[in-house]
């Protein structure tokens, strides 16, 4: 139900935006949100997250 409601109101959305502003603002809000996608995953070390991920934290050495 969630999914069907984010689909009718994205598509909305988007014909909203294209009525109002042409499809020049559509294409800049798609690649607004690429280049977010893009930003959001690069510099991630996958041996930092490794590390974080094995180490043993504070309370788990207490118990011990």
């Amino acid at each position: 139900m969630l999914k069907a409601f984010i689909l009718i109101l994205s598509l909305l959305l988007s014909a909203g935006l294209v009525a109002t502003f042409g499809f020049t603002a559509l294409a800049v809000c798609f690649g607004l949100a690429f280049l977010t996608l893009v930003g959001s995953t690069q510099g991630c070390n996958e041996e930092e997250i490794a590390e974080t991920a094995t180490a043993p934290t504070a309370g788990l050495q207490a118990v011990h």
